[in-house]
């Protein structure tokens, strides 16, 4: 069913949920909302898929259920991968946690307390409407076509005759004074000539060399967060291997994986958590294991998740894969690498359910995170950063540069008028 708004919401706060939903049908608004737009017997993942598909307007009911449900996660996600509006509804005074604050960080949000929440629906049906409406904005030029008119100017009037002087006779003409130009105003003159014609040279070549400096410093600070990214894969690599050599056989002396399962001996998991320790004091890097079969439904792959991974898949020699997309929150440089079974004990949790710990199936079921064979890609490890991030590495030093460039200009400028007007003192006291 084609809709404008799908309502995300946890199934804690389906009652609110569905009032916003009569709220805004009431109003002429079409909605998606589950389960009641889903058809029984249909796969419930694709119809959420589908339903966000089809609408212009995400509306989040966000509470603290739904801070902390995967399902709602996702569907941000996805409403962020295809560009909608998206409006969360906050019901309690509750900060996103570190998934949701990636996406949400910095979109706008209607605080939805003290209650009643019921006395904020008219807000929110009114920013909505707003978003719906898709206005065009009118040529501003004045002509047709955007063509601009011009005045016409009109012709003198007529043309004045020509007057004739008499000439004086020979004994009664006077010869003219002579001239003598000043001296001050003919330097003057020169001056002035001089620099229209090197303010805008200087100029020019001032502009040249900070567009030259400023494209240089944005591709070192490029280079500069893509080496930052590449150290901070290293350390996940690094994290994964101390977790298989170590920290599994350790947890497997203490405690076999048939008694009780522990999610820290799972690289994914290991690699995953350390990162997230990172980022409390580095908030711009993004860290992600995503896999199209992944054993925990966080690290499942997004759609330009999957595309890095079936690039892989596609071109094994491939071993690193760096490139910049489009992000509702601005552009995002990525790095990542594939992450392959090369290790015979990844296959003792991912081959078939029954050859895994009873611990992880009963934790994680039976539905995903197996089927892996030797050799097989099975992900990604992806690291992203805002690219807000290497702008503002490469301005905080370009200002400093460019004050260096203005500063170079003046001096050059005093400088050439300095040995200018030396040079034409000199001639005029040699020519005097």
């Amino acid at each position: 069913m084609s809709a404008d708004v799908f309502i995300s919401h946890s199934n804690k706060d389906k009652t609110i949920a569905e009032a916003i939903c009569h709220q805004l049908e009431a109003n002429g608004i079409r909605c998606w909302i589950a389960p009641r737009d889903i058809q029984f017997g249909s796969d419930w993942t694709e119809g959420i898929t589908q339903g966000i598909s089809s609408c212009k307007v995400f509306v989040l009911v966000f509470s603290d259920s739904a801070n902390t449900s995967d399902h709602v996660r996702r569907e941000v996600a996805k409403a962020f991968s295809l560009g909608l509006a998206v409006i969360p509804f906050r019901t309690e005074d509750v900060a996103p946690n570190r998934s949701l604050s990636y996406f949400l960080e910095t979109v706008h949000w209607l605080d939805a307390f003290p209650s009643p929440t019921e006395s904020y629906f008219g807000t929110l049906t009114d920013q909505i409407q707003r978003l719906l409406e898709q206005p065009v904005a009118a040529n501003g030029d004045g002509g047709k076509h955007g063509l601009r008119q011009v005045a016409a100017v009109a012709a003198p009037a007529e043309v004045p005759a020509v007057q004739t002087v008499s000439k004086p006779p020979a004994s009664q003409a006077k010869p003219a004074p002579r001239l003598e130009p000043k001296k001050g105003n003919g330097l003057k003159r020169t001056f002035v000539r001089f620099n229209l014609v090197f303010l805008p040279i200087l100029a020019a070549a001032i502009g040249a060399t900070a567009a030259i400096v400023r494209s240089n410093l944005q591709e070192g600070a490029q280079q500069q967060v893509v080496s930052m990214a590449k150290v901070m894969l290293e350390t996940a690599r690094a994290s994964r291997k101390y977790t298989t050599e170590q920290i599994a056989p350790l947890l497997e002396t203490l405690q076999p994986l048939d008694q009780q399962f522990h999610p820290q001996s799972i690289p994914f998991y290991a690699a995953t958590e350390a990162f997230n320790y990172f980022r409390q004091t580095h908030p711009d890097f993004a860290y992600k294991e995503a896999a199209p079969n992944p054993t925990n439904p966080r690290d499942r792959t997004v759609d330009w998740e999957a595309d890095i991974v079936n690039e892989f898949r596609n071109d094994t020699s491939k071993k690193e894969l760096i490139g910049r997309r489009d992000t509702p929150l601005g552009p995002s440089l990525f790095i990542s690498t594939p992450i392959k079974v090369d290790d015979a004990s990844c296959l003792q949790c991912h081959s078939t359910p029954d050859k895994a710990p009873p611990g992880m199936v009963k934790l994680y079921g039976t539905a995903n995170g197996f089927g892996w064979q030797s050799g097989d890609i099975v992900g990604a490890q992806i690291v992203s950063v805002p690219a807000a991030l290497t702008e503002k590495l490469a301005d905080n030093a370009f200002q400093s540069i460019f004050w260096w460039l203005i500063g170079i200009g003046v001096v050059v400028f005093g400088v050439t008028n300095g040995v200018l007007f030396w040079a034409l003192r000199s001639a005029q006291r040699i020519s005097a």
